[in-house]
């Protein structure tokens, strides 16, 4: 099983508010389905600066960003 913990430049922490959590996932789902044509929010997992984990992706999903390889 392989899962994904996002980092991201946009939103940034400065867009963090302490209350905005799911706000900020949605926009990041909504930009990864409406703007890249992704089928899903790319990671499982986003991690606040206040320590909040919060579920995207479901965990038997692979990550948007995971590229299969026969390594």
């Amino acid at each position: 099983m392989f899962f994904q913990e996002h980092h991201t430049y946009s939103p940034s922490y400065k867009n963090f508010n302490g209350s905005n959590h799911f706000s900020l996932m949605n926009a990041m789902k909504d930009y990864h389905i409406n703007g890249m044509g992704w089928s899903d929010i790319s990671q499982q997992l986003t991690t606040f600066p206040d320590g909040t984990v919060v579920l995207g992706r479901p965990f038997n999903t692979p990550p948007q960003g995971f590229v299969w390889s026969n390594k």
